[in-house]
Parts: C-alpha cells; sequence; structure tokens
C-alpha cells in the first residue's frame, strides 16, 4: 500500500518558496474518494494561523462528512493583486498534488479583496477552477460563457453591506451570459463572512459542481 499522506492543518511553501500557503485535510481522509477542493482567499491582512484555524474550524465538519480539502495560500502584501493569480494557482496544484480530488470540485472562495481575486481566479484559469464563491465582491469584468469549461457561481451579500444592490446586479449579468449563478442575502449583516447556518447551502452547491 502507498503510505497515507499528511492530514491536519499543514503549512506548507510552493515549490519556488515563493509563497506560503495552509493546506487542512481531514484525519479520515480516504484516498478511494475524490474530494472537493475549497479555496480560501483571506480578506487582507486576516493571514495569520490564528485566523487560518478560525476558518477551518468553521469548515472541519463539513471537509469530514462531504470530504472537502482546504487550500488557504498567504497574500502578505496587504491585498490580493491579479499579478498574485499565478501564485495562487501553483499553490493550488501543489497542495492538492498528494490527495485524490475530483477536479471538476475545485471552488475559489473569498470575502471582500479576496472575493474579488476568486472572482479573477474563475474567469481567468478556468482549466482549474470550476466554481467561484464570493462574498460581498462584485464581478467587474464579465468574461463570455465557455461551453467546454464549466464555471458556476454562488455569491452572497449581507443586507447591511452598502454594495448589497450591486452584487445581487451581479448574479444577474452573470445569468444573462449564460453562467449558473446563484445569490444569497444575509440578514442583519455587513460586509461580513458567512455564519455557520450559511455554510450548509453552500456546501450542497460545491457537491452539485460535476453534476451541472
Amino acid at each position: 500500500e502507498a503510505p497515507k499522506p499528511d492530514t491536519g492543518l499543514l503549512e506548507k511553501n510552493t515549490p519556488d518558496g515563493e509563497t506560503k500557503y495552509w493546506v487542512y485535510v481531514d484525519a479520515d481522509y480516504d484516498p478511494n474518494i475524490a474530494h472537493a477542493v475549497l479555496v480560501w482567499l483571506h480578506p487582507p491582512d486576516k493571514n495569520d494561523k490564528e485566523e487560518i484555524e478560525t476558518f477551518v474550524d468553521l469548515w472541519k465538519e463539513y471537509c469530514k462528512t462531504h470530504h472537502i480539502i482546504l487550500v488557504m495560500p498567504i497574500e502578505k502584501k496587504g491585498g490580493w493583486l491579479p499579478s498574485s493569480a499565478d501564485a495562487v494557482v501553483l499553490a493550488v496544484q501543489d497542495g492538492i498534488k498528494p490527495y485524490t480530488v475530483d477536479r471538476q470540485r475545485i471552488v475559489a472562495h473569498g470575502m471582500s479583496v479576496g472575493g474579488q481575486m476568486a472572482l479573477h481566479l474563475g474567469f481567468h484559469h478556468r482549466d482549474l477552477f470550476r466554481g467561484v464563491s464570493a462574498v460581498g465582491a462584485l464581478t467587474l469584468q464579465l468574461k463570455d460563457n465557455v461551453a467546454t469549461q464549466r464555471l458556476s457561481f454562488f455569491l452572497h451579500a449581507g443586507d447591511l453591506d452598502p454594495i448589497q444592490k450591486t452584487v445581487a446586479e451581479s448574479r444577474t449579468r452573470l445569468a444573462e451570459r449564460r453562467f449558473p449563478a446563484f445569490y444569497r442575502e444575509m440578514t442583519e449583516r455587513g460586509r461580513e463572512y458567512l455564519e455557520a447556518k450559511h455554510i450548509p447551502e453552500l456546501v450542497r452547491w460545491i457537491d452539485s459542481l460535476d453534476m451541472q
């Protein structure tokens, strides 16, 4: 038998040594099951180990029951820029290498500036990403749908977020381009991350990506 790959919360660097990233794999990882991958693009400066552990704590039960691997690249320059895209892609490719992954369920996920980065990655790296989940972020530059490269979107915004209306309009614009796109408004929330009650629906969406 091949040795079981490492599990738990793992701190890593890309092969070129330029980008630090974290991977979380549940202790019950089974190589005979193809796992979804959620790539978390943290908000600006929310990149220390404590912040990463808080995010993992919110997702770890779903990682176990729905076979999801978390990949969490770190941006130390204050905010994500399009020029960081290649580093993120390299971190994802390196991070998932030891594991059995469903390539139809790799999702870019972020909030605020991280959400903008997730949207950028979805549009510009369709060979890797099949879904984009953005919280409090806008689709600024739409690209056309490509029949051979499926790409789906799930947008969230708090009803107290000043850009809430524009986020909702983004879903309409995506649908007009024939992208599968969903939008959920979170009550009594500003530009804040999902509460625990919002995550099950997002997990079901991730599970469905290989069937869309």
